[in-house]
């Protein structure tokens, strides 16, 4: 059933890739929606998954959830660091490897897949996993995408939609308030739309890249590998021995396996980096991960 669901996501990115083919909309749709589901759709579903009353285990396993994820991130940055001196490029393109191999694409993706796998209690736990995300990923990302610009990094970049909403929706679960349900009702109906929208978004940023040029450029191809199966697996190798229930190690262990996130070709598209490399990446990671992810969701049944 799993797998019927990741493929069903897939078919929504290829839909995605249609729709830009063919021209049917238009590139300010394309970041229209985009803008929709990163400020409007995912932060509704993020506070309606983490409405939940306050209860003692859940509230061990979000702090279990909230430090693995601090502390992620300068372990693949770590990885990235080295493997990008493999990689003998100049700082403006090493950035946009480095970015590829450390963020996943969390939002777009990650909720959807922790949803389907998990129900809604895998968003209220990806939320808690992600909130580190949001924190790197407006401060790190955009200073290693802009490494060759001399441009500084600043920390108002930390308000953010993703922040937000996690900060408000662990609030809400935290003192225990019960939003009205007329509330509640808009919020799952909003929220609803992220799952289909952000597979059709991913779809139609990878319908705008020009083809398969990643096949010759063995770079990306070693980040993606990187990105897609030997950090998760690391970060398995260092769960396994942490005192931690077993589903958040396996949740843990699917959720940093996801493909690069969407971002790399925004941020680099903003900020002048080479917007191109970073579509290709996320086309190359996307379309491996329709592998990747169900070897991970399978690896995580029979260890845990």
């Amino acid at each position: 059933m799993a797998t019927e669901q990741i493929f069903m996501l897939f078919i929504l990115i290829g839909l995605g890739v249609v729709l830009q083919r063919s021209k049917l909309v238009s590139a300010e749709f394309s970041k229209g929606l985009s803008t929709f589901v990163l400020y409007v759709s995912l932060p509704a579903l993020i506070i309606k998954s983490m409405n939940y009353e306050f209860d003692p285990e859940l509230m061990i396993n979000s702090i279990y959830l909230l430090v693995s994820g601090i502390l992620f991130y300068p372990l693949a940055y770590i990885v990235a660091k080295l493997v990008g001196k493999l990689l003998n490029v100049g700082e403006d393109k090493l950035g946009v490897y480095e970015f590829l191999m450390i963020f996943g694409n969390v939002g777009f993706m990650g909720y959807p897949v922790m949803r389907v796998l998990y129900g809604e209690i895998g968003i209220f736990y990806a939320a808690m996993f992600n909130f580190s995300f949001n924190l790197y990923i407006w401060t790190l990302g955009v200073y290693l995408i802009k490494k060759g610009s001399g441009e500084g990094v600043s920390a108002r970049l930390l308000i953010n939609p993703g922040t937000l909403a996690v900060s408000l929706g662990f609030a809400l679960f935290g003192f225990s308030i019960q939003l009205p349900r007329v509330l509640q009702l808009v919020l799952e109906s909003v929220g609803g739309t992220t799952t289909p929208l952000s597979m059709i978004v991913i779809g139609m940023i990878l319908g705008t890249s020009s083809g398969f040029k990643w096949i010759k450029n063995w770079r990306l191809i070693l980040s993606s590998v990187i990105r897609l199966l030997i950090i998760p697996l690391l970060v398995l190798g260092i769960v396994w021995f942490v005192p931690m229930p077993s589903m958040l190690k396996g949740f843990i262990l699917i959720l940093t396996g996801m493909p690069s996130a969407a971002l790399a070709a925004i941020f680099s598209h903003k900020y002048g980096a080479d917007h191109e490399l970073a579509s290709r990446g996320i086309l190359l990671t996307t379309f491996l991960s329709l592998w990747t992810i169900p070897f991970l969701i399978y690896i995580e049944s029979i260890i845990f």
